[in-house]
């Protein structure tokens, strides 16, 4: 007798439900009925037919099941990627909101600092020699110059470092890091701040 044969979880008493894994003319140790169903068939043939008539069926619905799968997890990737985005585009709209709000609160601050280098250029001081004496008034501990973290010659803008110590921030907000600004050194401090704010509805 030749001797098909599945795995036991797939036992069924006629054969019916076996996933075939192999056939045989002989019964093989590998595939003990310890661990396999064993199917008896009268000839050869009838073995061979058997197995390769449920092989193409399996075959077929392994393929589906494949397919269903790869559209789920195409489905699945679409998903996590629109979130991803949805996530981002919150961090930028936070993250634009509480610059203009920094910029708003140190309004005084941002307006003089804007000042000096917009004097400082119109007496045709370069950009170089400017940073230098930046750099120079930082050493003496000049707070507009404290406050100017870089400078952007080819945006036309400079880096502040801006913090919230107003009388009524929050204790976390005393304790924060400096959020670094960029502004236009062309525009007042309310003007960026509205572009901040611009640019946060722009990406809702």
């Amino acid at each position: 007798k030749v001797q098909p044969s599945g795995p036991r979880a797939a036992e069924a008493a006629d054969g019916e439900d076996l996933v075939y894994e192999h056939f045989s003319a002989f019964p093989l140790r590998q595939y003990g009925a310890e661990k396999f169903v064993v199917a008896a068939f009268p000839t050869f043939t009838a073995a061979v037919d058997d197995y390769f008539s449920k092989f193409e069926d399996q075959r077929a619905t392994s393929e589906v099941e494949a397919k269903q799968q790869e559209k789920l997890s195409k489905v699945d990737k679409v998903k996590r990627d629109h979130e991803q985005r949805i996530g981002e585009l919150q961090k930028a709209q936070e993250a634009s909101e509480q610059k203009a709000e920094l910029i708003i609160l140190n309004a005084e601050e941002v307006d003089a600092a804007i000042a000096v280098i917009r004097s400082a250029l119109a007496q045709s001081i370069d950009w170089t020699e400017l940073k230098r004496v930046v750099k120079e008034q930082r050493k003496t501990g000049n707070p507009i110059a404290m406050m100017i973290h870089g400078f952007h010659f080819e945006e036309n803008r400079i880096t502040l470092l801006l913090t919230d110590s107003t009388d009524d921030a929050a204790e976390e907000d005393l304790t924060a890091p400096a959020v670094e600004v960029s502004v236009d050194i062309s525009l007042s401090a309310m003007a960026n701040a509205r572009a901040f704010f611009d640019a946060k509805r722009k990406s809702a």
